[in-house]
């Protein structure tokens, strides 16, 4: 059974690798004070604001906004009613507003207008966050934007749960798989014995 054994073990942690592997770890852990008032303020998801942040990762603009007349003498620029205490908070009340006017523009849109971005609301914000083929992306980076804001999103968004869901999920799931594999173990073995008896009696 040695042989069996050792399938039946590779084959366990093929299947229970994937179940086992880390969440994307938010990258700016002292910033998530400030993301939560933005977030909470502006009206949108705090994982979401977490998710741009992560993938636009930038030093001088963290949330990937530039400067620019538009944001300037936008509402979401005058909003805070005081000078912004930092070019952090600046950008990511800049990019929670964006996300809430895009918001408004996904729920006007005919579900015929959606089809286009595959009804997925990420999409449609990347077309307008960091639209393809951009002047200020000549590295062509936009094009993972979508990509990567829905992978981080979905990271934070089961961790701002703060339940723990989806690792007692993961946990189920590999003791599942562990109990199936022990049964199908059980049943080679039985075979085998059954192989081995009717040899002998031949």
């Amino acid at each position: 059974m040695r042989p069996f054994k050792g399938v039946l073990l590779v084959l366990f942690v093929l299947v229970c690798a994937p179940l086992t592997a880390d969440p994307a770890t938010f990258r700016y852990p002292s910033e998530l004070p400030l993301i939560r008032q933005v977030a909470q303020h502006v009206g949108v998801d705090t994982a979401l604001l977490m998710a741009i942040r992560q993938a636009e990762s930038g030093k001088k603009y963290p949330f990937g906004i530039m400067p620019s007349e538009k944001y300037k003498n936008s509402a979401c620029y005058k909003e805070a009613g005081r000078p912004f205490s930092s070019e952090l908070e600046k950008q990511a009340v800049w990019c929670a507003w964006t996300i809430k006017a895009n918001q408004s523009r996904w729920a006007r849109l005919s579900w015929l207008a959606r089809l286009q971005y595959r009804n997925d609301f990420l999409r449609f914000l990347g077309s307008r966050y960091a639209p393809i083929g951009a002047g200020n992306d000549p590295r062509g980076l936009n094009r993972n934007w979508v990509r990567n804001v829905t992978l981080f999103f979905e990271s934070f968004a089961g961790e701002s749960i703060g339940t723990g869901l989806s690792t007692i999920v993961s946990l189920l799931l590999i003791v599942a798989v562990l109990a199936l594999f022990l049964v199908v173990e059980a049943i080679l073995i039985r075979l085998l014995e059954r192989e081995r008896r009717l040899s002998f009696a031949h």
